[in-house]
């Protein structure tokens, strides 16, 4: 009750709100612009010291900061955090410091940055999670965890993480609540609410006044006159650590576990890889993907997500993560095998091969794409997460839905856009011929089996093979150097040179790459391009060629 008479006291007392609640020197009004600036950097590295727990440090550049101006009570958060830190050790005693001390990393309630129970958990970019105190004062530039940068302004909690707080922990997180607002009172200037606020915190709990009472008459707080905004800091603080000293670990009543809790919205099964977003809601990580591919909204408050699209940073939740792994190890095993077999069965490439119905592709050849479309957005992650990096491409075909013959092709990169288009680099693999046709998740599929040149043993034949060969290659040589600079030009830009001549024409499943290249770039219809495409004759292959070349050169002005 004393703790409580002199709180108050001391705020009412008071003449005036800035020799009240600013500590500083009478002529502070009298601060010039530079010595402003040495006033704000001078704070930056108190406030530094403090958070690396070098208190003696900490209380030589604070009262360095209090000759060029005022030190405003908010300012002094985490300096606060510092002594009560410094007090708990003591306090405590060298044995039970020490274990709290290897404890305080451990606990997945705990925030990173203050080592005090969540209560209103907010998950940040990078994937971990703080309280939302600690995030609402900017006492983060970078991740304690991670050292990723901390946007300021992510303050929206985690709807699925503070759901399970409140049905395992509501006391704890109702005091953490309590103590937001006081720390919103202090922020709108409302000191005298925040103490009485703060007042009732105490009260709430014995254990907490008297660790009030002995922080009150530390003989640092003396030293430094702090007034009673610091004091209603160190209260509240005060209370939060006492039951930090009482209880350092915190288990899941095992009554209260129940894996329903988490369920993703969107696919009903329980969180893999689970990721929150900026507006705090959270799904799997895939699921969420593939909502973004339609719309850049979250799927369940529909606040917008282009920011979030745009990064592509879709970091995995750590704290739920470990919970899921923790507490349903069985459940998550189950769910992990599951994922497994999704992925071995997308991985194959000879059944259920994933099929892009666009254009001609060949061996070897380039074939840059812009993918917009949210089935092939799919895909193409698809492809990039197994690790196959291939999916097949065909032209359509009216009746079957796409041709019998295609061709491979391997992805070199993917440049992703903000609005979540792609621009994929691919070239030309193996060739293949369909067997039977399937959709999964709205793209076509294909079992295929892959084709191969018939390999000439006869020497006769292959010698003749080989001049074939020769001949059709100066051929194209000449027909190339004869375009018009400007189509010669575009032949370069977007299929590079003409493939140097191969000295063992066979080396191959596909044969010379001069063919491919020649097939990609002479103006003539698809059909017979797929044509030729089919062919595992490279007889018959270069044969097309050299007709189609002859007929090019014998149209005047070609």
């Amino acid at each position: 009750m004393s703790t409580t008479m002199s709180l108050q006291t001391s705020v009412e007392d008071a003449p005036e709100e800035r020799s009240s609640f600013f500590i500083g020197t009478a002529d502070s009004d009298n601060v010039s612009e530079e010595e402003g600036h040495h006033h704000q950097l001078v704070l930056q590295k108190a406030n530094a010291l403090a958070s690396e727990n070098c208190l003696r440090e900490a209380i030589y550049w604070f009262s360095v900061a209090l000759r060029y101006g005022p030190v405003r009570p908010e300012q002094l958060s985490t300096f606060v955090e510092c002594i009560l830190r410094n007090f708990k050790t003591i306090a405590a005693g060298p044995e039970e410091s020490a274990q709290i001390r290897d404890n305080s990393g451990n606990d997945v309630f705990d925030c990173p940055n203050c080592h005090n129970f969540l209560g209103e958990a907010v998950t940040v970019a990078c994937g971990h999670t703080y309280c939302k105190r600690c995030l609402q004062r900017r006492l983060l530039s970078k991740c304690k965890l991670c050292r990723e940068a901390v946007k300021g302004g992510e303050e929206k909690v985690s709807v699925v993480l503070c759901g399970l707080l409140d049905k395992w922990f509501p006391d704890e997180l109702k005091k953490s609540k309590t103590l937001c607002e006081v720390d919103e009172l202090c922020r709108r200037k409302r000191y005298q609410e925040a103490v009485s606020l703060a007042t009732n915190v105490i009260q709430s709990g014995n254990d907490g006044a008297q660790n009030c009472n002995c922080i009150r008459d530390n003989s640092f707080v003396n030293k430094t006159e702090m007034h009673s905004l610091l004091l209603c800091l160190v209260a509240t603080k005060g209370f939060k650590q006492q039951a930090a000293i009482a209880k350092t670990y915190r288990s899941v009543p095992v009554d209260l576990l129940d894996a329903s809790d988490f369920e993703c919205s969107l696919c009903m099964r329980l969180f893999f890889e689970p990721v929150t977003t900026p507006c705090g809601h959270t799904f799997c990580k895939n699921c969420l993907e593939r909502c973004l591919d339609h719309t850049p909204q979250c799927p369940l408050c529909k606040e917008s997500l282009k920011e979030y699209l745009a990064c592509r940073k879709y970091m995995v939740t750590a704290v739920l993560d470990t919970l899921i792994k923790q507490y349903l190890s069985q459940e998550y095993a189950e769910r992990a095998k599951a994922h497994l077999d999704e992925t071995k069965e997308l991985s194959d490439l000879s059944k259920n091969v994933p099929i892009f119905v666009c254009t001609m592709a060949y061996p070897t050849v380039p074939c840059p794409l812009h993918v917009f479309e949210p089935r092939y957005r799919l895909m193409i992650r698809r492809c990039m997460d197994t690790g196959t990096r291939q999916f097949g491409m065909c032209i359509n075909d009216p009746q079957k839905g796409f041709a019998d013959y295609g061709c491979m092709l391997i992805i070199r990169s993917v440049h992703f856009l903000p609005d979540g288009r792609s621009v994929v680099d691919t070239i030309g693999g193996k060739r293949f011929r369909v067997l039977s046709r399937g959709v999964k998740d709205g793209y076509r599929t294909a079992d295929i089996e892959h084709l191969e040149d018939t390999k000439v043993e006869d020497s006769d034949e292959l010698e003749r093979l080989q001049e074939l060969h020769d001949a059709v290659y100066e051929q194209a040589r000449v027909w190339f150097q004869n375009l018009k600079i400007r189509f010669h030009n575009q032949i370069l830009q977007h299929f590079g040179p003409m493939p140097e001549r191969e000295a063992d024409i066979q080396a191959t499943p596909n044969g010379p790459a001069c063919c491919w290249w020649l097939l990609a770039v002479l103006p003539i219809d698809p059909r017979y391009q797929l044509s030729v495409l089919s062919m595992t004759s490279l007889k018959e292959r270069l044969v097309k060629i050299q007709h189609i070349l002859t007929y090019l050169q014998s149209i005047p002005n070609n």
